[in-house]
Formats: structure tokens, C-alpha cells, sequence
């Protein structure tokens, strides 16, 4: 387990995100790099919320599309939960690094048009495919979008997924309550 992505679980509008979310590599012969999200237990041991982060795991070990942040394994001890998936970063991370690489130059403007339109396709793609699926996704926002090496838009934050016309959980917003 490496390094925490500093800014992505730290602001207030992202508290509804559960994981932390740290870089790390596979302990195999490649030591590929992969994203490994963490949810400490003792910091917020509510079951709901477990139970929550646990269909959230399984439903990104089922549904199996490009459209999604690929699952390799995960683990679940006493105090925390680990999902580990393919290297992504948070989209949010994305563009501020485009701005800071960007500094001066009058091509960044051009680049997150060019990276927010196949982002939004690859994003429609995947809920077309939830949805011949019967499935609605309940959680899209900015903080369910992730990019991965080849910077493509992935879907996450599967947590609220659940079958069309069945009874769901909705993701309740705290900054809509004030």
C-alpha cells in the first residue's frame, strides 16, 4: 500500500465518498500498479454503512463491463475494508493536474473539452449498458468518475446500484438538507 491520494476524501463535498483511496502495487512478479480504496471500520463502524461498502464490492466484482473501474481482489478484516482495482485516479485530480501542467499555455481549455467529451460518451456508454441490463446506477456525480492510465472515464461508487423497479437506498446529500 502506497501513498493516499491526498485530495480526493479530504473536503467536506466529498464526505459522502466512504473510501480512502491510496496507490499501490500488485505483490506479484509485475508489481502492476493498482489503486487500493480503504474503508476504516473503526472510524465509522455503522453496519449500514458496511453493508453498503460490501454490495459495493460485490457489484464491481459482477458487472463486468469497460465502462467500469476494473476489480481485482478485496479483503475484509476486523477494522478495515479493501478494494483493490486498476490504477485510477479521481476525476477532480485529473483536471487540476491538466491546470497545473497547463500553466501559460492556451491548449489546456482544448485538452478538457477533448477529455470531458469522450469522458461523457464513455460514461453514457456504461449507463446504456446498466440499463439494457436493468440496473440504475443512483450515484452518478463527480465523485463517482475515475481515469485510469490510459485516460479513460471509468464509473464507480456502485454502492446504490440496484435493479429497475426495485426498492433502493438513495444517496442523501447533507449539504441539500441546509
Amino acid at each position: 500500500i502506497g501513498d493516499k491520494i491526498q485530495d480526493f476524501n479530504d473536503s467536506f463535498s466529498n464526505r459522502m465518498q466512504y473510501w480512502d483511496i491510496h496507490d499501490g502495487n500488485k505483490k506479484d512478479q509485475t508489481k502492476s500498479p493498482v489503486s487500493i480504496f480503504i474503508y476504516d471500520k473503526k472510524l465509522n463502524p455503522d453496519e449500514s454503512t458496511i453493508s453498503l461498502l460490501k454490495k459495493a464490492i460485490l457489484n464491481c466484482k459482477t458487472l463486468r463491463h469497460p465502462g467500469f473501474v476494473t476489480y481485482i481482489e478485496d479483503f475484509d478484516t476486523p477494522e478495515k475494508l479493501f478494494l483493490v482495482t486498476e490504477r485510477v485516479i479521481p476525476l477532480k485530480r485529473q483536471f487540476n493536474e491538466m491546470n497545473r501542467q497547463g500553466l501559460g499555455h492556451g491548449c489546456v481549455d482544448d485538452q478538457k473539452q477533448e477529455a470531458a467529451s469522450q469522458g461523457l460518451f464513455n460514461i453514457a456508454t456504461t449507463l446504456d449498458f446498466m440499463h439494457k441490463a436493468n440496473l440504475v446506477h443512483n450515484n452518478i456525480c463527480s465523485n463517482s468518475v475515475f481515469v485510469d492510465q490510459a485516460g479513460l472515464w471509468k464509473l464507480f461508487g456502485l454502492e446504490y446500484v440496484n435493479k429497475i423497479g426495485e426498492p433502493s437506498v438513495y444517496k442523501v446529500l447533507s449539504s441539500l438538507q441546509r
